[in-house]
């Protein structure tokens, strides 16, 4: 696994450099690994790099008599069994992104391609695995799920009335067969929780964009590859650790895949406990229902964007399930999204910015504005959006949104004017200061419980322990 884990990061680190360099220098303020909001690009749009020097450059028309988007409906069902791919299949992917990530340096191409395609055994079968919380807690007969450290706070998130716990989630269910019997491998295996990048597309998800085509997947052509360059971590990572032997699950978060009508909340902690407990408890039941295979307690986790900060989340929530959680490995994750969206603010004031940065602080506010009834802030007038712009951009982040393409035209000029007014200003007057995050203090009544809902889902409190101001 150890190959498969420095190819992944030499992949991240090439897409981390190119963001953050074409960010005019703002990359700077950026602490450690996080890559901030320079790496929550949704790269299968193909956008990575696109630029705004002028905030007029993508409106239109007056943005609320402008229709919404349609929605995007899943093409898969619940319970669908995509495909099998082969282990000469898988191999021969490899090879196309041994070619994309190390095509300048062909030395190491040609110590890394056999190397990768020794470690790939098995065929892998694909297939939609759905559930609630509701049906989950069932299944389980009310369990009350237990870690090393005590009772795990599955209820805080999936309990009886809790947002969500009535709804639909899908996730991807990739196992690992012999492709001599045509049956799952035997024994004891590992899993492995892979979480998604960020987009705002309805099918930007795992069980959805997983192709029916692996002749797509290792196409030579530049062209196709630059297209597909987004699905490395999304879709070949998750194949390559199936193959080694590893039962993979994949959600596709609430928004996405067969829930594509529910609200997206990009962000939200809840929602990536959700995903990661009903993912992997209803894998399990299927996985284990021949009695043949089992699920070992020890597992591994990986994301990037997105998925970098869910995994930690997630990998947390399954620690409390009673697994033992050998490694994560997270990629240009937005921990800590006060100082992220900070720093988007400092862009979009400057004129010239990503609009990967604005559409993610667009996306990240809407999450926070009465989506859910669980927030600290719902419905109390403390929304992240304003008052003006909180219903109409709610309903179009829930839409299909191809983000730094269609979102750009449902914003005003300057898109900041959409932001909460007294939480904009203190904002600003702190970055004055070259203080980046702004509910270091708060003022009762006006963002107290904004900021509380902010800080409380945030993955920073799960990889770092206690909240610390950057400066």
């Amino acid at each position: 696994m150890k190959i498969l884990s420095i190819l992944y990061s030499a992949f991240l680190v090439g897409t981390a450099s190119v963001e953050a360099g074409s960010n005019n220098g703002s990359n700077n303020l950026l602490r450690g690994q996080n890559q901030g909001p320079t790496s929550i690009g949704t790269t299968i749009d193909n956008n990575r790099g696109t630029t705004q020097s002028n905030s007029k450059r993508d409106l239109q028309s007056d943005p609320m008599d402008l229709p919404l988007p349609p929605n995007d409906p899943a093409k898969r069902s619940c319970g669908d069994i995509i495909n099998i791919a082969t282990v000469d299949q898988i191999k021969q992917v490899a090879a196309a992104v041994v070619g994309v990530v190390l095509g300048s340096n062909p030395a190491a191409a040609a110590v890394a391609l056999p190397t990768v395609q020794g470690i790939l055994k098995y065929d892998v079968q694909a297939q939609v695995v759905c559930g609630t919380c509701d049906e989950v807690r069932e299944m389980y007969d009310g369990a009350n799920f237990m870690s090393s450290e005590g009772p795990s706070d599955f209820d805080s998130y999936c309990g009886e009335g809790k947002f969500a716990a009535d709804k639909t989630f899908s996730s991807l269910l990739l196992i690992p067969y012999d492709g001599e019997t045509g049956k799952p491998i035997q024994g004891t295996l590992k899993p492995h929780l892979y979480m998604k990048s960020f987009s705002g597309r309805d099918q930007q998800a795992p069980t959805e964009f997983w192709t029916d085509d692996f002749d797509q997947w290792n196409s030579t052509d530049p062209v196709i590859l630059q297209g597909l360059i987004g699905v490395f971590y999304d879709g070949w990572a998750p194949l390559f650790i199936a193959s080694t032997g590893t039962v993979v699950m994949a959600p596709d978060y609430l928004g996405y895949g067969q829930s594509y009508l529910e609200p997206k909340l990009n962000g939200i902690k809840a929602i990536y406990q959700q995903s990661t407990a009903i993912a992997f408890l209803k894998s399990k039941k299927i996985v284990e229902s021949t009695g043949c295979t089992l699920l070992e307690k020890d597992m591994s986790a990986s994301g990037y964007s997105e998925g970098g900060a869910a995994v930690v989340i997630g990998a947390n929530a399954l620690l409390e399930l009673g697994q033992d959680i050998l490694n994560v490995d997270s990629g240009g994750a937005p921990f800590d999204s006060s100082f992220q969206i900070a720093l988007a603010i400092k862009a979009i004031d400057s004129g010239n910015f990503l609009l990967s940065v604005r559409d993610f602080a667009v996306s990240a506010a809407a999450s926070i504005s009465s989506k859910s009834s669980d927030l600290a802030n719902s419905n109390v007038g403390q929304n992240f959006l304003n008052d003006v712009w909180v219903d109409r951009l709610n309903e179009v982040t829930n839409r299909n949104i191809i983000f730094q393409t269609t979102l750009g035209p449902y914003l005003p000029d300057p898109a900041t004017d959409v932001f909460n007014a007294g939480w904009l200003e203190h904002t600003r007057s702190t970055l004055a200061t070259n203080v980046t995050d702004s509910c270091i203090t708060t003022t009762p009544g006006v963002d107290d419980l904004l900021c509380q809902a902010i800080i409380e889902n945030e993955a920073i409190g799960f990889a770092a322990g206690p909240r610390l101001s950057p400066f």
